[in-house]
């Protein structure tokens, strides 16, 4: 029994060392997630540790680290911080399954990078933590912040709800310092932050009026707000709510189809073009003889009431009797013919 007890503790033992050993990489740098096509969170197991991860950080600085990742994580469970230490990174692309980050998200000094295409399924950022710059009383959910070579926004046209700590739940988005950025301020931020309060620190001075004096949303964009130029980085927000505004006015067409159907069809009939008149005919001839049926009841009762008068005065039924009796007499005088002289 010992020997088979020992034998089951040693293959449970080789299962756990080569579970480690898969989720841990092997060894090396960088960066990688413990369940991935899930919820993922930072390596805390890792000789050495990827940097940051104690602070619930997938902090990314050079390509190797984007190579090392581990893709097809939906949710990050922490904060992302791409701040690129070299030209090295180019494409977000391990990215592209994300679709939630429960804390902030920091993209900054990247000089070789031109769009945020590998965030495009990105939708929502959480903002349970957020990134702090001096000067700045309130941390940010987003902070876009001098990056060179980016020239517009497009992959965060997913993006639908940037949120905050605490009761209110204000988060803030800041893109700051991106020179050759056109389009920071074509997009309508409070709908993705929801509120109209201090939401947003956008700084388009450092770019150049001739690179952006192009710039404008796509015809396809029916609000004018977008995050590129391109029919896709039409602000999905704006989309929707104008499909909203289509089946509003679709719902009041049919109605007004319908009441004036219903208006139409009713004058038809009062105006007797449909035949209508004879059913009102048919209904004045039954009032009517209901009419005639009420005066015979009523000439009935009157009678009945006269008889119970009579049965309750004697005196008086006598002499109503008698009168009777002489209009009986003078009735039957009148059809006697007078006898022969």
């Amino acid at each position: 029994m010992m020997m088979m007890a020992t034998t089951r503790c040693l293959c449970l033992l080789v299962v756990v060392v080569v579970v480690a050993v898969v989720l841990g990489g092997g060894g090396g740098g960088g960066l990688v997630w413990a369940k991935p096509g899930g919820v993922c969170t930072p390596s805390t197991g890792r000789e050495p540790a990827p940097p940051r991860a104690e602070d619930g950080i997938f902090f990314v600085q050079t390509a190797e680290d984007i190579d090392n990742l581990v893709a097809d994580c939906t949710t990050l469970d922490g904060s992302l911080e791409v701040v690129c230490s070299d030209s090295s990174i180019s494409s977000l692309e391990v990215f592209h399954t994300v679709t939630e980050v429960t804390g902030y998200v920091r993209i900054e000094g990247c000089h070789n990078l031109t769009d945020l295409n590998g965030l495009r399924n990105l939708n929502k950022i959480d903002g349970s933590t957020l990134y702090d710059i001096p000067n700045q009383q309130q941390g940010f959910a987003l902070l876009i912040r001098n990056n060179d070579a980016l020239m517009s926004l497009h992959g965060l046209n997913n993006l639908r709800q940037v949120s905050g700590p605490g009761s209110l739940g204000l988060g803030r988005v800041g893109v700051l310092l991106n020179e050759d950025l056109c389009y920071a301020d074509a997009v309508d931020w409070s709908r993705v932050v929801g509120h109209d309060l201090v939401y947003r620190v956008l700084d388009t001075t450092a770019s150049s009026p001739t690179t952006c004096a192009s710039a404008a949303c796509h015809s396809a964009c029916s609000c004018g707000s977008c995050f590129g130029p391109e029919k896709e980085d039409c602000q999905n927000r704006c989309t929707a709510k104008s499909s909203r505004n289509t089946y509003i006015v679709i719902a009041v067409v049919v109605f007004c189809l319908v009441f004036g159907v219903a208006v139409w069809a009713l004058w038809m009939c009062v105006t007797n073009r449909c035949g209508c008149r004879l059913r009102f005919k048919s209904n004045t001839y039954q009032l009517g003889v209901l009419k005639d049926s009420g005066r015979r009841m009523s000439q009935l009762s009157s009678k009945r009431g006269s008889v119970s008068t009579m049965q309750r005065d004697p005196i008086a039924g006598q002499a109503a009797r008698m009168r009777h009796l002489q209009q009986s007499m003078r009735r039957n005088s009148r059809r006697v013919a007078p006898l022969p002289e």
